[in-house]
């Protein structure tokens, strides 16, 4: 319980910061906007970084490696199964009120289906398919990966 307490204390002032935002008013319109076009400008930059992009399911997870199954490969020569590096169990994303600031995690869990890219065999990005209204759409950023080749 205390370490509950303790986390609730460190991410407070984090998620007060954080302005409320009535969804379909005049400020969350021009915010959405604001946040589609810096996430497409991260994954355009990220798509010609990358190496390889591919939608993959997790099949294990360990510290700081994980097994995937290609489902669909979009950039790069890949096997069916790989081993590719993580940032390991245990390390915080980035925290922050927009998914911009969200876009570099690499949060991989067992048995979920992600768009992974990778730079030197290292997982640089692991976004879900599920995706909310601030999110960029799955279909754009899959477009912007389509270009980038």
């Amino acid at each position: 319980m205390r370490q509950l307490i303790l986390l609730l204390c460190l991410f407070a002032p984090l998620a007060s910061a954080c302005p409320s935002l009535v969804v379909g008013s005049e400020r969350y319109l021009q915010i959405q906007a604001q946040e589609l076009a810096v996430q497409s400008q991260l994954a355009d930059e990220l798509a010609a970084r990358a190496d390889a992009v591919f939608v993959g399911e997790v099949m294990e997870q360990g510290d700081g490696t994980a097994q995937m199954r290609v489902l669909r490969s979009l950039k790069g020569t890949l096997n069916a199964v790989l081993q590719v590096r993580t940032p390991g169990q245990g390390v915080l994303g980035t925290i922050g009120c927009w998914p911009s600031s969200r876009f570099g995690d690499a949060t991989l869990i067992r048995g979920e289906t992600v768009l992974v890219y990778l730079v030197t065999g290292a997982v640089v990005r692991a976004a879900s398919q599920v995706r909310g209204d601030m999110d960029l759409p799955l279909d754009d950023e899959l477009a912007i990966v389509a270009r980038s080749i």
